[in-house]
């Protein structure tokens, strides 16, 4: 299923496919309480965000999902033949069948050569922080050479990136979540995916 991202709303945990196939398209919800777990049909969500982004199917990989209380922002990774790194708030009572979409397109740089994609995002006081990783190929399924990460930040109000900078150039950070601040400092972890098929997960702050 390429469970590639993971998110939580007040009363649920979510997690949802690539969207890279069509067996990809399906997610799930798991109430907090009750523990129960809903499946989520994501086929009509994931063509309406192909359609009002302008994303072919060869382009289409969702790599990252967060929730800022009210809406949920998927992100696309420019991993396939374009390099389309696109940013979709989805708004609406139901991911399935009433929602509402907003998509911004970002331009990221590029290392040794090789095209930067969105891997993953968190939210903390309006700022959408992404880490975004470097990959040969064109792909959106199969991985390629490596180059490196990147960390930034978009203020959800501009939807303008207000930084990015390179943190590795041997790691591949997939996942990022916020862990604490204080006055002068935000501390995050990521987790890194070396490809090597084994079970064993890195954990690093940042």
């Amino acid at each position: 299923l390429d469970l590639e991202s993971l998110t939580e709303t007040e009363d649920s945990i979510f997690t949802f496919g690539s969207g890279s196939t069509p067996k990809r398209e399906i997610g799930f919800s798991i109430n907090k309480k009750t523990h129960n777990i809903e499946t989520i049909n994501l086929h009509h969500l994931y063509n309406s965000m192909r359609t009002i982004a302008k994303i072919d199917v060869e382009d289409f990989n969702i790599e990252g999902v967060t929730h800022d209380g009210k809406d949920f922002l998927f992100l696309n990774r420019g991993n396939g033949p374009k390099n389309r790194n696109v940013v979709i708030r989805v708004q609406g009572k139901s991911l399935e069948t009433d929602f509402h979409l907003l998509a911004t397109e970002f331009e990221l740089p590029k290392l040794a050569g090789m095209p930067s994609g969105f891997s993953d995002a968190t939210i903390v006081d309006h700022q959408l922080y992404f880490i975004a990783t470097t990959e040969a190929g064109t792909s959106t399924y199969l991985d390629g050479e490596f180059a490196g990460s990147l960390i930034g930040s978009i203020h959800l109000d501009t939807m303008k990136i207000e930084f990015i900078e390179q943190i590795s150039n041997h790691q591949k950070f997939e996942g990022i979540a916020f862990l604490q601040k204080n006055e002068n400092k935000i501390s995050f972890l990521l987790c890194e995916d070396n490809d090597d098929q084994i079970s064993d997960c890195t954990l690093f702050q940042i």
